[in-house]
């Protein structure tokens, strides 16, 4: 049913004007979304039947944006061993084979895709930011990272104000899981991608827009709360790598290290971050 719906919704969205009815065609595909939503919304739906539909609206997420947030709440919610499936490139650009999700001979093959090659990357991120908002987390958890580092684009690529504005939204996220020791490394890849991207003035936003986050972040992580941290000696290792990276992030840092040890003394005092800029 869920092959069905997409290819019927391809097809109309790419029928060319006048040959039917727009209002009919209208109501048709309203009938169309609402399966989507039931089968997406709905618990009881197998998380195979969840993964094939994830392959197959990838496609329609550009031409019917009102798939997004069921879409994107659907993959979070995959277990991971199946998201990872959908959202890892193969190095040599293959496409998997098809796959048989039932041991039986009679079961049909379903065609898996890398959905982080097909999907509107910029819209799944501004609608992970969304909903992350709308509910009031906390803190990202892995799949969220993971969803959100699968969105960004390759190293060469630009990157345009409406990947600022995803990064206002999600900085907060990010700064946190950047001290969390499950999170970590997944924090550091989009922090690296942002505070390293070009064009210039994109780059200068990102640092400028990081710095109160950076230093709230240093805050939490040396204060006395108990929490488990990253091992210092990881954090540190980043932030000498972003140090290193250019005049940008080196005048950020050494202008939030300073701040934090004005601000905050006592938790500076619990810190390495002296030997930073030595």
């Amino acid at each position: 049913l869920i092959l069905l719906t997409s290819h019927l919704l391809a097809h109309l969205k790419g029928a060319a004007n006048g040959e039917q009815d727009a209002e009919t065609e209208e109501d048709t595909i309203e009938a169309l979304l609402l399966i989507v939503s039931r089968l997406f919304g709905v618990s009881s739906t197998s998380k195979i039947v969840l993964q094939v539909g994830l392959c197959a609206l990838v496609r329609n997420l550009q031409p019917y944006p009102v798939l997004l947030p069921a879409y994107v709440a659907v993959l979070l919610r995959q277990p991971q061993s199946l998201r990872s499936r959908l959202l890892t490139k193969a190095e040599d650009g293959s496409t998997p084979p098809p796959r048989r999700y039932v041991m039986d001979n009679s079961c049909r093959l379903y065609e898996e895709c890398c959905i982080c090659k097909l999907w509107p990357a910029l819209e799944v991120a501004r609608t992970l930011a969304g909903q992350a908002e709308a509910a009031g987390l906390a803190h990202f958890d892995p799949e969220h990272l993971e969803v959100l580092t699968a969105c960004l684009p390759d190293a060469e690529a630009e990157l345009n104000k409406e990947w600022l504005t995803v990064f206002e939204k999600i900085k907060a996220y990010v700064f946190v899981a950047l001290i969390d020791p499950a999170l970590h490394y997944g924090a550091t890849v989009v922090v690296r991608r942002f505070w390293l991207c070009q064009p210039q003035s994109a780059r200068v936003g990102a640092i400028e827009a990081s710095k109160g986050t950076l230093l709230q972040t240093l805050r939490i992580n040396y204060s006395d709360s108990g929490h488990t941290r990253v091992h210092e000696g990881d954090l540190l290792d980043f932030l000498r790598e972003m140090r290193d990276a250019g005049r940008e992030t080196n005048d950020m840092l050494q202008s939030v290290v300073d701040r934090f040890r004005e601000a905050h003394n006592a938790e500076f005092q619990r810190s390495s971050l002296d030997g930073l800029f030595d």
